[in-house]
């Protein structure tokens, strides 16, 4: 027999209350928390693994085991990042949506590296900057054309835009605040 360890590091906000549904060679197998760690023991031979949660899941993983070989994987959300910014959502969204079949990051290994990502200008900026920068720009092609319809629509759609980011700014606030307290209420 061959055995396959799988750990789940904590220190993720995405996903820290939440559980992978284990799935190996396309059976359940369990379930794995945030700072979990299972051993699966299997027959020799190829084995597909693969983690799922709601709609999204990792991709498949093949391992091949020979006899009494062990091999260690770890997963974790792939949004790793536990600041609140324009970028993480934009991210957030691609990954539940287009990056649906990848959402959960699992390796081979027992360490996730992570690679830190230059902060750019665009991250830095927020709703007010984006309603600044959709003014000027109104103004300025108001300025060169004399067409004062584009400004009322820049101007709404930058007000729309720095709308929507308040609301899903309080949004993901508020589902990190339930997040917590549900994994608060587990520990106790």
């Amino acid at each position: 027999m061959a055995e396959i360890t799988l750990a789940r590091p904590t220190g993720y906000r995405v996903d820290s209350g939440r559980e992978y549904r284990i799935v190996i060679d396309r059976k359940k197998v369990g379930s794995i928390k945030s700072g979990e760690t299972h051993v699966f023991t299997v027959p020799s031979g190829q084995h597909e693994l693969q983690l799922k949660q709601d709609w999204t899941s990792s991709e498949k993983l093949r391992v091949d085991l020979s006899e009494n070989e062990q091999t260690q994987l770890i997963c974790a959300p792939r949004i790793k990042q536990n600041d609140v910014n324009m970028m993480v959502g934009l991210r957030a969204i691609y990954w539940i949506t287009f990056g649906c079949r990848r959402y959960i990051d699992l390796r081979q290994g027992a360490d996730l590296t992570l690679v830190d990502e230059p902060n750019s200008w665009l991250q830095k900026i927020d709703g007010p900057k984006l309603f600044g920068i959709g003014l000027l720009i109104g103004i300025a092609y108001w300025v060169l054309t004399g067409q004062s319809i584009i400004v009322m629509g820049v101007v709404i759609a930058a007000m729309a835009l720095v709308f929507s980011g308040l609301i899903g700014r309080g949004i993901g606030k508020a589902a990190v605040h339930v997040s917590e307290e549900v994994q608060k209420r587990r520990d106790n």
